[in-house]
């Protein structure tokens, strides 16, 4: 993970409305991911608020959405998750 995208990523996950987004997302997600609507249902902001939060984690590549009829279904990139861990564990521990 780039060094740019390493800082998109942790500021995204300090806010703690968005972590609890993406734990939403991860939990609630099926093969075709999770409709947005769904995901704020849980999650107790409006939607113009959560539509924010989800353009951020979409930024740092940690979500991803994609258009099917009306709804966007979102996911989460787990590849991108275990990408910046990897790189927070580096940073902090040097292994």
């Amino acid at each position: 993970m780039d060094a740019e995208l390493f800082s998109l990523a942790h500021r995204a996950l300090a806010e703690p409305k968005r972590m609890e987004i993406l734990e939403s997302i991860r939990r609630l997600s099926t093969d075709e991911g999770v409709s947005c609507s769904d995901v704020l249902a849980e999650i107790d902001i409006s939607q113009a608020t959560f539509s924010h939060h989800v353009t951020e984690l979409t930024k740092a590549g940690l979500v991803s959405g994609q258009k099917v009829g009306r709804c966007n279904m979102l996911r989460v990139e787990e590849a991108a998750v275990q990408s910046y861990l990897s790189a927070l564990r580096e940073k902090m521990l040097g292994s």
